[in-house]
């Protein structure tokens, strides 16, 4: 069931982005999160989000969230998460 719901949230969140609409996709995540708090694809999907928005210290915040849970966890962060977050990255580095 839980993975169910944190697909649904996941997709919703890829439409509402797609159609710019930030407060569904925010919802969304926000429904996910409630059975999978850590979920590295939902946080992943509220770093978008938050960029989208134009909330560049939320993104900070955001991946400095996912770092630390990996660290702690000694795991590494997905191929998708690590590419978005080089993205972000460089983006912001540039808009310097």
């Amino acid at each position: 069931m839980e993975a169910r719901i944190v697909d649904t949230a996941l997709h919703v969140t890829d439409r509402a982005l797609q159609a710019g609409d930030i407060n569904l996709a925010r919802w969304a995540l926000t429904q996910g999160l409630l059975v999978s708090p850590d979920h590295e694809d939902l946080i992943t999907g509220c770093l978008r989000t938050e960029y989208q928005a134009g909330n560049m210290d939320k993104v900070n915040d955001l991946i400095n969230h996912l770092s630390a849970t990996a660290r702690r966890l000694g795991v590494d962060l997905n191929d998708d998460t690590t590419r978005i977050i080089d993205s972000l990255t460089h983006i912001t580095r540039n808009a310097s």
